[in-house]
């Protein structure tokens, strides 16, 4: 009897595999837990150990009977007729009511693309080719969420025993360039801030300020604020290094606003009744919350997390300031210069800019200025 982790988008399962005397092979799901959460991981990895030895025990006692969860697996030689793509999605659109609405409709297309086709001979291979010309034909974020519907499913058909390992773990999900580093812009981040009630306004412009992450922010704590030397202890969340980052003039305002709050908890940010916002809930609460007052301002922001645009309209910022990237690529947490560069790329008001300053020391004013709004 052995414990297998089994590492999905959201969460990681672990699987007790094993064989009774008989032969028959049982696979049963014991513990999640969230991977970025070392003590959620503990819990569940004691868990799986606790119930991997009573089961060894009841075994050895000859008094196990397997559980009405369990799933048995596939015999070792494969059955005369396999499960086609087709039957193997109406069984989990059928058993799976839970999934997401749009599930089924994402699914669709690739039934009718492999529908005849045994769910085993589906091959990483296959799934680039289908990227490819999706990715022509729809938004990379389509794409991107058609891709992780069949992994849902390629995950389920790991778990019953039909397929060996997920082709689609192989597969690099492709970048949206075009939607990269969309930034609010100054109209947009002042609407938003004027329709949110204090608490939640003070998070927000911390997320101005310093171009933390949600979590990195969230999860600050006093402990991590040093007023003396005016520096602010930021755990970034790739990499857990730690980056202290200066403390200016305006984020020094919001932090004493902070501290000068009637109900004071252990982490900085928290809303008016003194809760933070440090657990996930509260994080995926307040993402909602910012989700829908962008709607009712008709602000969009296709593909790009609400919050997430607070770090691209501070990295944007910076950069038109004229701060160096080595300098930026530290504030942001970046690990390699190249992700810093995306925020140095010229629009066209920079190169009409550029060339009014040219055209200056060459004695000519004949090139536009810059449009106001610098987009």
């Amino acid at each position: 009897m052995v414990i297998r982790e089994i590492r999905g988008k959201r969460a990681t399962k672990l699987i007790l595999d094993g064989r009774l005397a008989d032969g028959t092979r049982l696979r049963e799901k014991v513990a999640v837990y969230d991977p970025h959460d070392p003590e959620s991981k503990r819990q569940a990895w004691v868990k799986a150990r606790d119930t991997k030895r009573t089961w060894e025990q009841e075994i050895a006692a000859g008094i196990f009977s397997p559980p009405a969860t369990a799933r048995k697996a596939a015999p070792a030689t494969p059955p005369a007729v396999e499960m086609t793509f087709a039957a193997y999605v109406a069984a989990f659109t059928e058993r799976s009511p839970h999934r997401k609405p749009d599930h089924a409709a994402r699914l669709a297309q690739f039934v009718a693309l492999w529908g005849p086709r045994p769910l085993r001979s589906i091959t990483p291979a296959d799934l680039r080719i289908w990227l490819g010309e999706r990715t022509r034909a729809a938004k990379v974020t389509t794409a991107k969420k058609d891709l992780s519907a069949l992994s849902v499913l390629f995950w389920d058909a790991v778990e019953d025993g039909i397929i060996e390992a997920n082709p689609a773990r192989a597969i690099r999900k492709p970048k949206n360039d075009t939607e990269h580093g969309v930034p609010y812009r100054d109209d947009e981040m002042t609407a938003l801030l004027a329709a949110v009630e204090p608490g939640v306004r003070r998070i927000l412009l911390g997320f101005k300020l310093t171009g933390a992450r949600s979590k990195e922010l969230r999860e600050l704590r006093w402990s991590d604020y040093d007023s003396k030397n005016a520096l602010l202890k930021v755990t970034r969340f790739k990499t857990h290094a730690v980056t202290e980052y200066p403390v200016a003039a305006e984020l020094k305002a919001l932090l004493d606003d902070c501290a000068a709050q009637p109900v004071r908890s252990l982490y900085i940010f928290a809303d008016d009744a003194g809760k933070p916002w440090a657990s996930k809930p509260r994080g995926l609460w307040l993402t909602q919350k910012v989700r829908g007052i962008l709607k009712d301002l008709k602000i969009t922001r296709d593909g790009i997390e609400p919050l997430h645009s607070f770090r691209h309209a501070f990295g944007y910022a910076a950069a038109r300031a004229g701060v160096p990237l080595e300098r930026l690529q530290f504030l942001m947490g970046h690990t390699t210069p190249q992700m810093t560069s995306y925020y140095f790329k010229l629009t066209g008001d920079d190169c009409r800019e550029a060339a009014r300053i040219l055209g200056h020391s060459l004695g000519t004013n004949a090139v536009p200025a810059a449009s106001p709004k610098g987009r």
